[in-house]
């Protein structure tokens, strides 16, 4: 052990800063640094706690790996078993209120919408369907 009163691991401002509210480090003399050290049994350097080094493309890997894992090992989760409802518009495997929103918002916007959303089959996706979307979603199930 050193007796340093300075860290160099510490920036230089906030070594400043605490010299100037805790006063100069004491001095401790090194028969004692080497009891208290004896004493707790401090190993010199122990190779668990050097740091890891990750090196950037173990890291793209691992990520990729997670990725892929996520996409087609683990499962879809689904409310029920089964396939997923024509109503079900953001296709999280239930069919709730924000569906007809989804779907009430992308007719509003002009977005594309999915043939298969054409729940009333007259040809048009519109407002109907987005009311059949919602009666879906409120129904009760006896």
């Amino acid at each position: 052990m050193t007796e340093r009163d300075d860290d160099p691991r510490l920036p230089e401002p906030l070594q400043r800063d605490l010299r100037r509210l805790l006063g100069p480090a004491p001095r401790i003399p090194a028969e004692i640094d080497r009891a208290l050290a004896a004493a707790a049994r401090l190993p010199r350097r122990s190779p668990w706690l050097r740091p890891v080094v990750l090196r950037p493309w173990l890291a793209a890997a691992a990520a990729a790996a997670l990725v892929l894992v996520t996409l087609f090992v683990l499962p879809v989760p689904r409310a029920g078993r089964g396939p997923l409802a024509r109503e079900d518009f953001d296709r999280n495997g239930r069919v709730d209120v924000l569906d007809a929103f989804r779907l009430a918002r992308a007719l509003d916007r002009g977005e594309p919408v999915p043939p298969a959303f054409d729940l009333d089959g007259d040809g048009v996706i519109d407002r109907r369907d987005v009311d059949l979307v919602a009666a879906r979603a409120v129904r009760i199930h006896g």
